[in-house]
């Protein structure tokens, strides 16, 4: 009959959505390529580059040096002394304040005074003495040096207790044993072994008033 007929038709096309509808779904649920809406993948979180930290205070490194220069020619300073740098064992020390009158210029073409070079790392102290400015070194770690006079004999002879590229150094007599060096950590040992660990310079023994001789290596 018509009616059987139309029952029969309407079944079947509600049979035929709801197979479409399943197949729908289920491409849904396994297509990996898609991305949920609203959401962040893990590449739009941070940027790597970004993220590297930014080296705001980079190593200076020695620049080389065309001059350094004192410029205070007859300039009228006052007697008064000048410290201009400092490290992990010296303060450097100029007799008059002369820091803003040492220049030093570069290959470059560049220039800045005594105190901005060495801070900034583009020069050594021993260039100094290369350029022969004078100065003085005030040791931090070292309370004193002493000669103890009454601790021996001193044979009247010349003992050499070191020597660098330039110079050898000597006592006017046999006593590098009784020259101490007292440090402020409590320690202390004799002269010549202080000089050859590298732990004080000669110019220490003028800061201490240790005499000596030196005479230039031929």
């Amino acid at each position: 009959t018509i009616m059987k007929r139309f029952i029969v038709l309407v079944f079947a096309f509600v049979f035929l959505l709801s197979f479409v509808g399943c197949e729908n779904t289920e491409n849904k649920g396994n297509d990996i390529s898609q991305t949920p809406t609203n959401t962040i993948t893990p590449t739009d979180t941070t940027n790597p580059i970004m993220e590297q930290p930014i080296d705001s205070n980079p190593i200076d490194t020695i620049k080389e040096i065309k001059s350094i220069t004192d410029n205070t020619n007859d300039m009228d300073l006052p007697d008064v002394e000048e410290p201009f740098f400092e490290d992990e064992r010296y303060i450097y020390i100029f007799g008059n304040p002369i820091s803003q009158h040492v220049i030093v210029e570069y290959i470059d073409g560049n220039t800045e005074n005594i105190g901005e070079a060495l801070e900034n790392g583009h020069i050594q102290i021993t260039d100094l003495d290369k350029y022969s400015i004078n100065y003085f070194a005030e040791p931090k770690l070292i309370e004193n040096i002493i000669y103890h006079s009454d601790r021996g004999g001193e044979p009247d002879a010349l003992e050499g207790f070191y020597s660098d590229e330039t110079y050898v150094y000597s006592f006017p007599s046999i006593r590098s044993s009784v020259v101490i060096v007292y440090y402020k950590d409590g320690t202390e040992q004799t002269v010549k072994d202080a000089l050859a660990e590298g732990k004080i310079k000669i110019s220490d023994l003028d800061w201490f008033g240790i005499q000596y001789c030196k005479d230039r290596i031929e």
